[in-house]
């Protein structure tokens, strides 16, 4: 073998949580002990974890597990969890990542400071505790947001978080192979500590089936056991039990660890890794071919003599074939005798199977062995197995530990793991080198700790203490446990010193408060201090100063194992929901991520299979509501109507009749406002056509400018707070008018009027809730042919937006064809009337349409478009497509892909472009994010890749402009084919709160988005462009807290879209968000980034939407379950549920606590605090460092809204805490 210590690794730290050990020191302990970790689940742990009792009572069902202590416990602040998320992550996650920090911690090794790249490598188990405790609890999901839920419990995250948390630069790897996960995870992180990816690599797994203690049912023909005892090796081996663990390794290579001092647990020599294909008699069986195969391979690159290989920890679940299969591969290769039989052992009898973490456990337990020079014996074993009986005296199993005299070599060992789907791994290793003995220290040593609170200090301290206490080891010197201290551990706030001249002074003096120097909390002074001895370091330490420890000790020290954190555990738990009788319990053997809830439930989530993204708007007929009698009428009350004439003055003079307390807010002449009547005047004419002769006796009449804010809150202030507010002025918008006309009109009289409306009642000072109806004319295609004014569309896009922001309003709308209905109901407009002031009753806020006598609401269908062959293109080579915004972040992607099928492109931008001939000139003298460079790189990229392409700046809105460029480019390329209208008004500013937007921002987006679309179907020729598909949006169905005019201006274009031209002409599709880096939308929008696509997926989406144009109407493409998406952000005021009552204590923060000093600043701190899941909620806490997120401010803010009143959608942002919201509700009470 070669003495090159360059190919070979050390083991330099080790953490995990087993079956009846919290640590690797206590799982030795109970290994050498004889304590088991399998044991009997009791009736009231099984009762706690919801198991049904049809289940319990099955004569099947075996009260026996392997469960894991303290699941439900987590230091969430310690590692910057808010309390929501927290308790929303798995157990498994969390203790993978307190491993993490114990194992570089035990390693010597600052864990958030660690030199070099160190590297994350592991796997997870599916996540029983998201589906069984998260997923099934819809007031939990109503307060978090997917990507809170996925970084807690989703496998592609297990890693990153570790490396996010701790600040790791090294190679981030998720890896899943069933049973053989953590030892795979070992062999890649050795490659990549060979191939200087990193300097340290942490490797291992975790899984935790369920959190909570329960049995299993036995199935005949399954991997586990019948009566929940493990029998590995063994002649009367029949099955396993699944346990629960976590367990990571920290690796270095070893010439680096001897030169850095480190403790060396053992030396890993080599491994390999290998698959079985499909040489076996199943997916899920062994193959002794693979298996022996990769155990040759691991021997070939360790260069070991398998002679030389005293002990091998097996994989051995205690199945009798896959045991044989094992043995019978062990056979193979290791086939010369030893000189004493080889010791087989299995660790499973003692701890179960651990599935993701089993491979771990048993390198762990193989490098402990090494270190303690025993070999292990394997829990119950009495008669070999038959294959291990054939191969006769050259192996062995142990019913009992027996000292491992060192022989003429190394002592070493082999340690197998095998996966289901056939994933076989083989690692060596080797004891470690003796180390040198401990350099003589001369003089006093400094100890320290530190923590992040005095709790945790004082804990710390005992640790290390009864630690010191218990060493006998005559190689652990005091000089060494001092530099550990000094090196390895993070200076938290709290901190404690102490000079002892030996380890037995150590001990009395951790012991001894007098003697012990505290101080904290400790902010870091930033000073460099070279300390002269022991006491001058601990004072500028204790002050907060930098100490250079090197100046304490002479020679090299070595790092030795010390207590690592004591974690501050507290309980973030969500209790499980039930389950479904017959659900049998843990799982019965390895599994995989099924995307199934028990009972059968889909989690929420992104959908793996495209051809599950499409769905499609289409209208049901539903009953009408029941109809309104008079005191329901009265107790909804006080109302207001916003019209003039037509049906909403009817429903005003009804709801008058009845005795409701009603005001009509009618349209004053242009330039006049605020005009009261006692009674309605007498000149109108009802929806019927008759004359009202002021027949409504009680109706308040105030004429205002509807789309005046000042007005609406002028009239709030006089007439009070309504509790109902029909806004039927879209009703009286004609048709009058060039489209140009039409469409401000409608906005004048319905987008902006409800703008301004909503924008006052969220700022008036009296709480109370409010229903809100929207009602249109011919704004939506219910029953076909009934799409007449798709100017009224913008309050489709809009009515799910005032949902989200304002919480204390609950808005519907209701599309009428208002002289259809009057017709059906003979004439009488006051029964349509009723009809109308009965949708407010109802509890859904789906858009619902009135066609006649029926009421027909939106839903969505599925649509399977399948993926589109090039063969079947809907366009050819050759083709030309004009893309508007083609020059933009998706607009480029879709040029690029066009550009692949050999298009000619034309790419319009608004942002001018230099001559040609000055581009070069301009890359020259401008960064490469500048806009202009980056139109001019794209269109230089395009050009490269063999693409004619014609660029243009031109504002999709300006006829003029867009004539003359379709005119070029007919001269250039011939007829356009295919056309895509990808315009839209992108940046941060275009974003925000419905109250407080600008108008000019409303109609940047209405321009680029309605009448870009205008433009160009009234430019293309009739016969051109058989393929037209708009880029629209999923907010237009969905909103989006600040994506109001975006959400309107969309489903503006949809409607247009749809009533354009010939039937089918345009194919609007509502997409969902592409992954592009930086947002576009800026910070809001939580709707849009929890699901994306990569620019790939994006580009195979238009494919397949383009090779349905003409048979579909409309396209949505929601990469996750659309009612899901709907459940959480469009019905957050129908039967809302209420917030998680499980609240947490405080986590500690950067600012002091400061309790509330007001009665509003105590409510206020009580509402952040049920909504966060925070008792003792600071004054000065920031609402975001807690957790907080914009679905948790909409509800917020409804609470307060509720409570104190309306305020300005933006005041949370600007103002995080208590004590700076608390200030502006009170200076705007003061004003009223």
């Amino acid at each position: 073998m070669s003495d090159d210590d360059a190919s070979r690794l050390a083991v330099i730290g080790m953490a995990g949580r087993f079956p009846g050990a919290g640590s690797t020191g206590q799982l030795w302990r109970n290994l050498t002990d004889g304590v088991g970790g399998i044991r009997d689940i009791t009736q009231d742990e099984l009762t706690a974890a919801r198991v049904p009792p049809a289940t319990q009572a099955d004569p099947r069902y075996v009260r026996r597990g392997a469960p894991l202590a303290d699941t439900d416990l987590f230091d969430a602040s310690f590692f910057g969890y808010s309390p929501r998320e927290a308790e929303v992550a798995d157990p498994q996650h969390r203790m993978f990542l307190e491993c993490a920090w114990e194992a570089l911690e035990s390693a010597g090794y600052r864990p958030n400071a660690t030199p070099g790249k160190v590297g994350v490598f592991g796997g997870v188990a599916p996540s029983q505790y998201g589906m069984r405790h998260v997923l099934i609890r819809p007031e939990v999901m109503a307060t978090i947001t997917l990507e809170q839920y996925g970084m807690g419990t989703t496998a592609d995250s297990l890693c990153a978080v570790v490396a996010y948390k701790l600040g790791l630069t090294g190679p981030v790897v998720g890896v899943q192979t069933n049973c053989s996960t953590s030892l795979v995870a070992v062999h890649l992180a050795a490659q990549s500590l060979l191939t200087f990816d990193c300097d340290v690599a942490l490797a291992g797994g975790a899984a935790i089936f369920d959190p909570l203690p329960s049995g299993y049912r036995f199935e005949e023909g399954s991997i586990t056991s019948p009566d929940g005892v493990v029998r590995s090796l063994d002649a009367d081996a029949d099955g396993t039990v699944m346990g629960n663990g976590v367990g990571i390794v920290a690796l270095k290579r070893l010439a680096d660890a001897e030169e850095d001092g480190d403790h060396i647990w053992a030396v890993l020599l080599g491994s390999a890794l290998n698959n079985d294909g499909a040489a076996r008699a199943g997916y899920s069986a062994p193959g002794v071919d693979g298996q022996s195969a990769v155990m040759r391979y691991a021997l070939a690159v360790a260069d070991v003599d398998p002679a030389t290989v005293e002990y091998i920890e097996c994989h051995a679940t205690g199945t009798r074939l896959g045991d044989s299969i094992e043995l019978a591969a062990v056979d193979r290769a290791y086939p010369a005798a030893p000189a004493t039989p080889r010791v087989l052992s299995s660790l499973k009898p003692d701890i179960g199977h651990l599935d993701r973490a089993s491979g771990v456990a048993g390198l762990m337990k193989a490098a402990l062995a090494l270190h303690h020079r025993t070999l292990p014996a394997t829990r119950g074993y009495r008669a070999p197995n038959a294959a291990l009986a054939a191969a006769g005296d050259r192996f062995t199993v142990l019913s009992e530990d027996r000292p491992w005299p060192r022989p003429a070599h190394p002592r070493r060992a082999g340690v197998n793991s095998f996966g289901a789907g056939g994933t076989n791994v083989h690692v060596l290793l080797e004891e470690a080198p003796s180390p040198p003995p401990p350099t003589a220290a001369a003089g006093p040593q400094l100890l320290v700790l530190s923590a992040r609170s005095r709790a945790a200090l004082d804990a710390a301290t005992d640790q290390l203490r009864q630690h010191l206490r218990a060493t006998t080891h005559p190689g652990v010197s005091l000089a060494d446990v001092a530099h550990t201290l000094q090196v390895s551990r993070t200076g938290f706030p709290h901190r404690m010193a102490v000079v002892c001249t030996d380890t037995a002074d150590a001990v009395r003096a951790l012991g001894d408060p007098q003697r012990l120097h505290l101080a904290g909390p400790v902010n870091p002074s930033g000073e460099q201090h070279r300390p002269d001895d022991p006491q001058s370091a601990a004072t500028h330490w204790l002050a907060g100063a930098d100490v250079d420890w090197s100046a304490l000790h002479e020679g090299t020290r070595r790092r030795v194992p010390l207590p690592t954190y004591p974690f501050e555990r507290r309980r973030y738990f969500l209790d499980p929901g039930d389950l479904p009788a017959g659900f049998a319990g843990q799982p019965a053997g390895p599994t995989t991520a099924t995307g199934t809830l028990p009972g059968g439930a889909r989690p929420a989530g992104r959908l793996p299979d495209m051809d599950d993204w499409f769905t499609h708007p289409v209208w049901r007929c539903v009953p009408l509501p029941y109809g309104t009698d008079a005191e329901r009428l009265r107790e909804h009350g006080p109302w207001w109507v916003m019209a003039g004439t037509g049906l909403g003055r009817t429903a005003a003079q009804r709801l008058a009749a009845v005795g409701a307390d009603v005001v009509l807010l009618r349209p004053a002449a242009r330039g006049g406002s605020g005009h009261t009547d006692a009674a309605d005047s007498a000149d109108a004419v009802d929806v019927a056509g008759t004359p009202d002769a002021a027949k409504a006796p009680g109706l308040r009449v105030r004429d205002v400018d509807p789309t005046s804010r000042a007005d609406i809150e002028r009239a709030l202030s006089e007439l009070g707070r309504p509790r109902a507010v029909v806004h039927a002025l879209s009703l009286e918008a004609g048709p009058d008018g060039t489209p140009d006309e039409r469409f401000a009109e409608a906005q004048r009289l319905g987008f902006y009027s409800v703008l301004a409306l909503v924008g006052a009642l969220s700022q008036d000072g009296t709480p109370g809730s409010v229903d809100l109806l929207l009602c249109t004319e011919g704004a939506v295609e219910a029953v076909g042919a009934d799409l007449r004014q798709p100017q009224q569309a913008t309050l489709l896009g809009l009515q799910p937006v005032i949902n989200q922001e304002y919480g204390d309003l609950t808005c519907h709308l209701l599309d009428l064809d208002t002289q259809g209905c009057v017709q059906a109901y003979g004439g009488d407009g006051a029964a349509l009337a009723d009809e109308l002031l009965a949708e407010l009753g109802t509890d859904s806020t789906e858009p619902a349409a009135l066609r006649g006598k029926d009421r027909w609401v939106r839903s969505f269908d599925p649509v399977r478009v399948g993926r589109v062959p090039d063969s079947r293109r809907p366009f050819a080579p050759g083709s030309t497509v004009l893309i508007t915004g083609g020059l933009g972040t998706v607009g480029t992607e879709l040029a690029r892909h066009f550009a692949a099928a050999r298009c000619n492109l034309v790419l319009t931008a608004r942002t001018p472009l230099p001559p040609e001939e000055q581009w070069q000139q301009w890359l020259t003298a401008h960064p490469a994010q500048e806009r202009t460079a980056s139109h001019i790189r794209s269109i230089l990229e395009l050009r490269e890749r063999g693409a004619q392409v014609m660029a243009a700046a031109a504002d999709v809105a300006d006829r003029a402009r867009m004539a003359e460029v379709l005119a070029d480019a007919r001269a250039r390329f011939g007829p356009i084919d295919v056309v895509i209208h990808g315009a839209g008004t992108q940046g941060r500013e275009s974003f925000g709160f419905t109250s407080g937007i600008g108008r000019e921002v409303c109609e940047a987006h209405f321009a680029s988005k309605v009448t870009g679309l205008r433009v160009l179907d009234e430019l293309l020729q009739p016969a051109e462009a058989p393929l037209r598909l708009t880029m629209s949006s999923l907010a237009a169905v969905l909103g989006g807290v600040a994506y109001g005019p975006y959400a309107a201006a969309n489903a503006a274009m949809d409607a247009y879209a749809r009533a354009l031209g010939p039937r089918g002409a345009w194919l609007p599709v509502n997409w969902d968000t592409w992954n592009m880096g930086e947002d576009p939308h800026g910070d809001f929008g939580v709707t849009m980034k929890d699901y994306f696509y990569d620019a790939a997926e994006g580009c195979q989406v238009l494919e397949r939407c383009l090779s349905v144009a003409g048979r579909v109407r409309q396209l949505t493409i929601s990469t996750g379950p659309l009612e899901q998406r709907f459940d959480q952000w469009t019905r957050l005021n129908q039967t809302a549920p209420e917030p998680p009552r499980t609240r947490y204590p405080r986590p500690d923060l950067l600012v002091p606590h400061e309790a509330p000093a007001s009665a509003q600043e105590a409510a206020l701190a009580d509402i952040w605090g049920e909504i966060l899941g925070v008792e003792g909620l600071g004054v000065n806490d920031s609402f975001f460092d807690l957790g907080g997120h914009s679905l948790a401010a909409v509800r917020m803010m409804a609470q307060v809204r509720a409570r104190f009143g309306g305020f300005p959608a933006d005041v949370l942002i600007e103002n995080p805490t208590v004590r700076s919201f608390s200030k502006v509700l009170r200076t705007q009470q003061d004003t009223q």
